[in-house]
Parts: C-alpha cells; sequence; structure tokens
C-alpha cells in the first residue's frame, strides 16, 4: 500500500471518527497514538505476522486505554483487527484538517526577515481573518532575512507574498521583458 492510499484511508476513517466526534482533545488523542506507533519496537510488534490480532489489540489497548476517548480506542482496535495498522501515522494530520474545516479555522505559516512581535502578530491576524472569513491560528513563524522586508505566508496550498524580494523580482522581470 502506497502512502497515497494510507493517506486516502486515513481520510475515511478519520472523517468516520468526525462524525461520531468532533472534539479538539481527539487531536491530541491522535498524537500520542502516532508517537506510539512511531516507536520501532511497537512498529516491529504490530507488523508481526506471527501474532494474532487478538494478541496485538491486548497489547495495544493496555498501553492507550488510560490515554484516549472511546471513540479513538475502538478505531485503533478497528484498524488493527483489518490491518490497517499502517495508516495510523496519517490520521492525526487528517482528522485536524477536518477538525479546523469544520470550525471555520486556518493555519497561517508566516515567513518574515526579522522577528515579528506580538502587536505585529496580532494585526496580521486580524488582516488574514479579513481577507479569509475564517478563524486564524499561526502555525509555524518562521525567519528568512532573504526577504529584505516583508513577509510570506501560506494558509493551506496558498501562498500570500508580500515580500520586498519578490517585489523586486517582478520589477526587474518586467524591466527585463521590456527591454
Amino acid at each position: 500500500m502506497n502512502i497515497i492510499q494510507r493517506k486516502n484511508i486515513a481520510y475515511r476513517y478519520s472523517s468516520a471518527l468526525a462524525a461520531l466526534t468532533l472534539d479538539e482533545s481527539v487531536i491530541s488523542e491522535l498524537h500520542f497514538i502516532q508517537a506510539l506507533v512511531s516507536e520501532p519496537k511497537i512498529q516491529v510488534f504490530l507488523a508481526d505476522p506471527a501474532l494474532e490480532a487478538s494478541e496485538k489489540k491486548s497489547k495495544i489497548l493496555a498501553s492507550i486505554e488510560a490515554y484516549v476517548s472511546e471513540a479513538v480506542k475502538n478505531l485503533v482496535l478497528l484498524l488493527i483487527e483489518k490491518n490497517r495498522v499502517s495508516v495510523l501515522p496519517f490520521l492525526c494530520e487528517t482528522y485536524k484538517k477536518i477538525y479546523y474545516d469544520a470550525r471555520g479555522i486556518v493555519i497561517a505559516d508566516v515567513s518574515a526577515p526579522t522577528p515579528l512581535d506580538s502587536a505585529e502578530l496580532a494585526f496580521l491576524k486580524k488582516e488574514l481573518e479579513r481577507l479569509t472569513a475564517k478563524t486564524v491560528q499561526f502555525g509555524e513563524i518562521s525567519h528568512d532575512e532573504a526577504l529584505l522586508a516583508g513577509l510570506k505566508v501560506t494558509i493551506g496550498d496558498r501562498q500570500i507574498d508580500f515580500s520586498m524580494k519578490s517585489t523586486l523580482s517582478a520589477i526587474k522581470k518586467d524591466l527585463l521583458s521590456s527591454l
């Protein structure tokens, strides 16, 4: 099963989970599951064809029962039973996307040539919320001195470029094309 197939399967299971419960705490629980199944010993254990699904389920259940909700626990057990453990690492990201879409939240990654203070971030948040008509949460805020001035904002697959570097590049391109 390739990565695209795993992501598609994870999306279907995440959609089903979201239909049962659309709760922000589920994101944390799925992060916990993602960290657990990324451990090499756990990966070997879950991939072992000599072990019965019931044995895998009982050991994993003992590990997660106190930390996750009933819905997440049942989802993990179902994935083990259906031999779809390979989609577990993709569940958190797909559920988070579904949750944020349902709540009207977008994640904005920002690159700026200098660190932004809280007043600048508040102003940027207000403007991005006005542009997107959604609630904005900041994801990664990075520094890129090559931008010279201004900033770049990425929301999903959309990039908004307010940098001096791109403005100067556009001017250069216009000048060269007119010669």
